[in-house]
């Protein structure tokens, strides 16, 4: 299942203080270092979507602990059930099966041409200089390489350019784009996607207690 919550840019300022009740230790310490008020609010945002869809989905109501991969690739302690998070500036997202998974949402923005050379082989970069709108045709490119790199586990590891829709796994890929962000996502099968409002998340959060 893919949940989505969207407008977090929006997230009132009591927010935060509603959420850390529901924060795992580990999380709270991560999300009590970073200097941005928005990031926080995106950190306790994620985390709630991953709590309501392993209850939704497995019936798990504690507070999930994270153990970390190689290049830093989070899984559940203690649990078989995949997940995978991401966040932009006005929305975040969270999937959650049985099976591997990855998911990447950005905001749709204006990109340099240098940056797109680094992450782009040349046919991407054809493609994207004959299409209408450049930065968008980028960034679906980018969310679908950024899902490829978190299956594998490397991250930003592994070269961006050799990620491409070419290869096999590119086949389970899906993208969904609306104005004001894209989002991708890796699955064996499409996920039914769920897009979740502030006051129910907060309000399945104090059912779990």
């Amino acid at each position: 299942m893919l949940y989505i919550l969207e407008k977090t840019d929006l997230l009132g300022a009591g927010f935060e203080k509603a959420a850390v009740p529901f924060l795992s230790r580990q999380r709270l310490e991560k999300i009590s270092a970073l200097r941005s008020p928005h990031d926080r609010t995106d950190g306790c945002a994620v985390y709630l979507l991953l709590r309501l869809g392993l209850f939704r989905e497995y019936g798990v109501s504690d507070a999930p602990e994270f153990i970390f991969g190689e290049h830093g690739k989070p899984y559940l302690k203690g649990s078989s059930i995949c997940f995978n998070m991401s966040h932009a500036k006005n929305a975040v997202c969270c999937i959650v099966s049985s099976c591997e998974n990855a998911v990447d949402i950005t905001d749709i923005r204006e990109v340099k041409n240098n940056v797109m050379r680094r992450v782009c082989d040349d046919d991407e970069l054809r493609l994207i200089e004959a299409s209408e709108d450049k930065n968008r045709t980028f960034l679906k490119m980018w969310t679908r390489k950024e899902c490829l790199s978190k299956l594998s586990g490397k991250g930003m590891s592994e070269s961006f350019r050799r990620l491409t829709d070419k290869i096999p796994e590119s086949r389970q890929l899906r993208t969904i784009e609306c104005d004001d962000y894209i989002l991708s996502y890796w699955s064996q099968t499409e996920e039914t996607i769920n897009y979740i409002k502030e006051k129910e998340l907060l309000d399945s959060m104090k059912a779990l207690v």
